[in-house]
């Protein structure tokens, strides 16, 4: 017999399955089921269990959970009674469940971020194969550190802080931008993301941690602050450079003057030539505060990087002492840049003098490689600053001590340097940036303590022919009495340059102001063989006052000088018309030279 549970649970009315195999009208089979409950309970005598799919009459699935009890009479098992229970909805349920703990299970192990459970003591629960990549570590190997292990050691302060606040109840979530270590030492930047599950008391249960690799991002981060601090002090410097040869100038100026008057033995000879030698000295570290700030007179060709390093490392090897093994792979085919050799020799040497440096106490190695590189989609990312295509890579890289990471963050800063006193300036990876940035080109640097330093210099590649040049300084060249307008806001440069050209045998009209200038060559242009303009002035610009002098007279030689400009170059002013660009401070022999040429200039297309 079957009760009426069990009738309404397989669709039959339970006078149907009398004298029935319950295989048969359960199961629908032909014979005794696999595993039979009601078998094993006769057979051994104790209640037997299992659960199994069997099918309705209207042909749909019924889970059930099968028990059979063993029926005695006189001690001998004469049968059995067993108990269906339907648990087609638990195992929808199960199923369901199972799916989702699946896909759970899937986006743990197979999503793009590092994912790890903790325990309210910081321990570990889980962690899934991501966070173990991002990290370097072998999944038994993460079991065996603590979280505080792989924590920066400057970051480990504010990380407990916040866990102790969600462990305390004072809140459920927080997110920080924080920095690992990996297993081979290399700083891991990520965005963590913490979350915790709680019981209906508020404690915790387990913590639940998203870790983002960001470090590329705060990279290319870090290269667009380092560059706008760059572009702000490179323009103060600028400005600095600016005002600072004004005064060089007249420092300049008056000495050569003086020098002029007096006699080669006389005492007070030696002491103007001293003035002049400082001012010298003076004037290269403007000319290196001027490379910083990527605004200085230069003259680019194609010229041969491999020819440039290998000129650079004939003088570095008697310069870095013997404890140093000084390597090179430089190949032999021509990498050709369009570049002022002189600066990019200056940025190999500044290099490798640091590297040496940073080698001194200790030895080590000092490699020097060029070598060509393409910038496109896949590594763009790591250049923002510098467009795609064909680069001439420099590698300089030294076995030192390394540099701190604090330090990383401003060695490019002018005057920066953590050398004791008489030892630097601070001013040669400062000038370096400011050469390699002003041919188009990118600098970046890579360290670790204890791992040495390496710098990588991108210089746009070229297609062209190799120039050479070679020039001797020209000779004082004095004029054939023509007239030259001298135009400068300063008053003082006004009467320094008027002496200057009238010791070289021209007449001279000048002026300090540039409308005024304007009115004098106005009304009588034809009076004048050459202008010579400064290039800042109120109201009216040396390059606008040249335009209007062009305007009314298109043949007079235009000479204009300045200490520093961002707004004009030496090739934007000759392609205005202007036939010269001279920087200040200037001396006597530079200024006569350039106004020999100019007027020689006017003379042949007269």
């Amino acid at each position: 017999m079957v009760n009426r549970k069990c009738a309404q649970m397989y669709g039959k009315p339970a006078e149907q399955y009398a004298g029935k195999f319950c295989y048969a009208e359960f199961e629908n089979a032909g014979s005794t089921c696999h595993e039979c409950p009601g078998a094993a309970a006769m057979k051994t005598g104790l209640m037997a269990q299992v659960e199994r799919t069997a099918v309705r009459m209207d042909g749909s699935r019924l889970d059930t959970n099968v028990m059979a009890f063993p029926v005695f009479e006189n001690g001998t098992v004469k049968g059995f009674i067993e108990v269906s229970e339907d648990i087609t909805k638990r195992k929808a349920l199960e199923e369901k469940l199972g799916e989702r703990e699946a896909f759970f299970r899937a986006q743990f192990e197979l999503g793009n971020i590092g994912i790890a459970i903790i325990s309210v003591d910081r321990v570990w629960l889980r962690v899934n194969r991501r966070l173990c990549s991002m990290l370097g570590y072998t999944e038994e190997e993460f079991y065996e550190k603590t979280w505080e292990d792989m924590t920066y050691p400057a970051d480990r302060a504010g990380s407990r802080e916040q866990f102790d606040r969600m462990i305390a109840g004072e809140i459920d979530t927080y997110e920080l931008d924080r920095r690992y270590v990996r297993k081979n030492g290399d700083i891991l930047w990520v965005h963590l993301a913490v979350a915790c599950f709680r019981e209906q008391d508020r404690r915790v249960r387990f913590v639940i941690a998203s870790l983002q690799d960001i470090t590329q991002r705060r990279q290319m981060e870090e290269q667009l602050r380092q560059s706008q601090k760059m572009e702000a002090i490179g323009t103060l410097a600028g400005g600095i450079a600016h005002d600072f040869n004004n005064i060089l100038a007249a420092i300049v100026g008056n000495a050569e003057l003086a020098l002029l008057e007096l006699q080669p033995e006389a005492p007070a000879a030696g002491n103007v030539d001293q003035i002049l030698k400082a001012s010298g000295r003076a004037r290269n570290l403007v000319r290196q505060i001027l490379a910083f700030s990527r605004r200085q007179d230069q003259e680019r060709r194609p010229v041969d990087m491999c020819m440039i390093v290998n000129e650079a490392v004939k003088l570095l090897r008697a310069l870095v002492p013997t404890t140093i093994d000084l390597k090179t792979s430089v190949p032999a085919d021509a990498h050709i840049v369009e570049a002022d050799p002189t600066r990019i020799h200056q940025v190999i040497i500044n290099l490798c003098t640091n590297a040496a440096q940073a080698m001194e106490a200790g030895g080590g190695v000092l490699e020097i490689e060029v070598s060509s590189m393409q910038i496109d989609a896949r590594n763009q990312g790591r250049y923002p600053d510098i467009a795609p295509g064909r680069y001439v890579r420099l590698k300089v890289r030294d076995t030192g001590p390394g540099i701190d990471p604090q330090c990383m963050q401003r060695i490019f800063d002018p005057f920066f340097t953590t050398k004791e006193i008489g030892r630097g300036t601070g001013m040669g990876l400062a000038v370096a940036h400011g050469i390699v940035k002003d041919h188009g080109g990118s600098i970046t640097a890579h360290s670790r303590p204890g791992k040495g330093a390496t710098f990588y210099v991108l210089i746009p590649h070229v297609a062209g022919e190799i120039v050479e040049k070679s020039e001797a300084p020209p000779e004082i060249q004095r004029g054939g009495g023509g007239t030259v307008l001298l135009i400068d806001d300063e008053e003082m440069l006004v009467d320094l340059g008027t002496a200057i050209l009238k010791t070289l045998g021209y007449s001279v009209v000048s002026s300090a102001s540039s409308p005024e200038a304007l009115k004098i060559f106005t009304a009588d242009p034809q009076s004048f063989d050459a202008v010579i303009t400064d290039f800042t002035m109120p109201y009216l610009t040396g390059y606008e006052l040249a335009q209007e002098f062009l305007r009314i007279r298109a043949d007079i030689p235009i000479i204009l000088c300045t200490g520093f400009s961002s707004q004009i170059s030496e090739e934007q002013a000759q392609a205005a018309g202007i036939r010269a660009f001279v920087m200040k401070p200037y001396n006597m022999r530079e200024i006569a030279a350039t106004l020999q040429a100019v007027l020689a200039t006017r003379q042949s297309t007269a």
